[in-house]
């Protein structure tokens, strides 16, 4: 149990943290607090020590990653969207207006998928669903990877004067979207003091 007593001089701070109707928006908090922390270790760790000790590994993965991303997107743009693309060297797509569409290490969708598994390691829960709980998200972030990368083929062909912004500013964004989701759904639906009933459903 953890003790507060440290906060009872300061009677609001006292209240969000012990009273229950507070629980929600302190797990909110939480939940942010800890990916603000990871973006700025993260970021740390890629510009300060170059992903040491595992560099190369490192760049390995995100590597190879990102050459699974980018031929996933190009079958999901091609048969799906029904873009014509042109590809070139250095896993740069080309549309027809000209606007190029480069898949590098940075698109792997590697630190998202770090971040939720290491989301899920510190919030508590039972290992039992953990084990299937933490595959099926790291595939739906991957999955998201593949959706933003087909958003900027459209947006590529729709606005390619706007390409930069929707990268930056949107489709970027859906990462922790989806991440706040699968978080939620744990937190609130399938992990700790959740039973499943007869009828299927979670109490």
């Amino acid at each position: 149990m953890i003790s507060y007593k440290f906060l009872e001089k300061y009677p609001k701070l006292y209240a969000f943290a012990t009273e229950p109707k507070w629980k929600q928006v302190r797990g909110v908090v939480l939940f942010f607090v800890i990916t603000v922390a990871i973006h700025i270790i993260w970021r740390f760790w890629a510009r300060n020590l170059n992903y040491a000790p595992i560099t190369g590994p490192f760049y390995e993965a995100t590597n190879m990653m990102a050459y699974w991303v980018y031929n996933q997107s190009i079958w999901i743009i091609t048969n799906i969207l029904n873009i014509s693309i042109t590809l070139a060297p250095d896993q740069i797509m080309w549309l027809k207006n000209g606007t190029g569409i480069q898949i590098t290490a940075s698109c792997s969708g590697l630190k998202p998928i770090i971040q939720f598994f290491l989301l899920m390691l510190i919030f508590p829960g039972p290992w039992k669903r953990k084990l299937w709980f933490i595959p099926s998200g790291i595939l739906i972030v991957h999955l998201t990877n593949l959706v933003r990368v087909a958003g900027m083929a459209i947006t590529g062909v729709l606005l390619p004067g706007h390409l930069k912004f929707v990268h930056d500013n949107i489709l970027r964004a859906m990462f922790y979207v989806v991440i706040f989701v699968l978080w939620w759904l744990w937190v609130e639906k399938i992990g700790p003091g959740k039973k499943f009933r007869p009828d299927g459903k979670l109490n």
